[in-house]
């Protein structure tokens, strides 16, 4: 749950969640600090160090996560600022998107090849099929996603 620490800087503890989870309460909460925000705010995002002591799941993709989207946030990890290897403090600067646009970017992007529906969907599975066909649907709607025949099967490339 969400707490606050003095007046610029708020927190989220992601421990016991799975990634999908994690990444859209993340989302959710940074849009809405900076939506909420009439000043630059820290987010400090607790994430934990991870059993193995090579870096947990969560820290791991958040850090990854981020660094797809250097345009939108500036971030820094715990243990350059505090020697805290669990969290990772982040700047928002422009808003994020959501999950379901976040998965057609995805889709998009594994679809640089051609690809079959059932690759797409096997890719992707995690989400569950009705969200990765609704994305499909979407792609193809704005033109970014075209669909061949390739044989008797329906593929899928980005435009």
């Amino acid at each position: 749950m969400p707490r606050r620490r003095k007046s610029q800087t708020r927190i989220l503890d992601l421990h016991g969640l799975s990634w999908p989870e994690a990444r859209s309460q993340f989302v959710d909460f940074y849009n809405d600090a900076l939506d909420s925000g009439k000043r630059r705010i820290r987010l400090e995002i607790i994430h934990g160090w991870g059993a193995s002591g090579q870096g947990g799941v969560l820290r791991n993709r958040l850090r990854r996560f981020l660094a797809a989207y250097r345009e939108s946030l500036e971030f820094t990890p715990g243990e350059d600022v505090d020697g805290n290897r669990g969290c990772t403090y982040v700047t928002p600067l422009e808003p994020l998107p959501d999950a379901s646009d976040a998965l057609a970017e995805a889709i998009w992007d594994f679809c640089r090849r051609p690809r079959a529906m059932s690759k797409v969907a096997g890719q992707f599975r995690r989400h569950g099929d009705p969200q990765v066909l609704a994305a499909v649907r979407y792609l193809k709607k704005q033109g970014r996603l075209i669909e061949t025949r390739k044989g008797s099967a329906a593929t899928f490339e980005a435009r």
